[in-house]
C-alpha cells in the first residue's frame, strides 16, 4: 500500500483505498506508520488523517518504529496541543530507555515549556537508564545542565556517564568540559580526560580544547 501511495499520491482512488487501509488496519502493523506519512505529505492538516493519527498513537504499542514520527507530524501542525502533549509524556514515561526517538519528542516537548519539572523528571530517569552509547544522552544532560548548572544530581549521572561512555562517543568531550568548566582542576575529572585523551580517537573535536584545559587545571 504505502508503495502504491507513493508512486500515485494525487490519485484519488488510491487515496481512498488508503484512508480505508488505514482504518482496516490493526495499529501493531508495521506500515501503518509509513502509509499514513504518505498520505499526510499530500494532505497535511486533513482532520481525519489528524484523528487517525491521533487514535492510532493511543494503541500502537511503544516500542512501534513510526510513533515519534506520526506524533512529531502532528505536533508541527498543533504545537502545544493540550492531547498531545499528554500522549507524549505518557510515552516517554513508557518507552524503552533505547528507544532511538526518546531524545527527538523529548526536545520538541522541551523547547515547548523548558524548565518543566515533570520533563526534567522524565529526563533525569531517561540519563539513568539509557545506555551509555545512546547516540542522544550527552544532548539532553546539556539541557538539563544548561537550566540548572551546577546541579549535583546531575554532576552525578555525567560523572558516572563518563566512565561508562565509550571514548568515541561524540558528546564525551562536551560533557566533560560542562563539568571542568564548574570545578576546574577536579582530581576526578582530571584522570578521565587524561584517559580520555589517550583513547579518543585523533580526529574527535573536542581533544584539542579538553587537553589545553587540562594543562591549565594542573598549571
Amino acid at each position: 500500500m504505502e508503495q502504491l501511495l507513493n508512486s500515485a499520491s494525487q490519485n484519488s482512488t488510491v487515496q481512498t483505498l488508503a484512508f480505508a487501509w488505514l482504518n482496516r488496519n490493526p495499529a501493531t502493523s508495521g506500515e501503518w506508520g509509513h502509509v499514513w506519512e504518505a498520505l499526510w505529505k499530500s494532505n497535511t492538516g486533513n482532520d481525519v488523517l489528524m484523528a487517525l493519527g491521533t487514535t492510532w498513537l493511543c494503541e500502537a504499542p511503544l516500542q512501534h518504529g513510526s510513533w515519534s514520527f506520526v506524533w512529531e507530524a502532528l505536533w508541527k501542525e498543533t504545537p502545544g496541543d493540550e492531547a498531545l502533549t499528554v500522549l507524549a509524556t505518557t510515552w516517554l514515561g513508557e518507552a524503552p530507555a533505547e528507544h532511538g526517538s526518546w531524545k527527538y519528542v523529548w526536545e520538541m516537548l522541551w523547547k515547548e515549556t523548558p524548565g518543566d519539572e515533570a520533563l526534567m523528571a522524565l529526563a533525569r530517569t531517561w540519563l539513568d537508564e539509557a545506555p551509555a552509547e545512546h547516540g542522544s544522552w550527552g544532548f539532553v544532560w546539556l539541557a538539563l545542565w544548561k537550566e540548572t548548572p551546577g546541579d549535583e544530581a546531575l554532576t552525578a549521572l555525567a560523572t558516572t556517564w563518563l566512565g561508562e561512555a565509550p571514548a568515541e562517543h561524540g558528546s564525551w568531550g562536551f560533557i566533560w568540559l560542562a563539568l571542568w568548566k564548574e570545578t576546574p582542576g577536579d582530581e576526578a575529572l582530571t584522570a578521565q580526560g587524561r584517559t580520555w585523551l589517550s583513547e579518543a580517537p585523533a580526529g574527535n573535536m573536542k581533544r584539542t580544547v579538553n587537553e589545553r584545559m587540562l594543562l591549565k587545571g594542573k598549571s
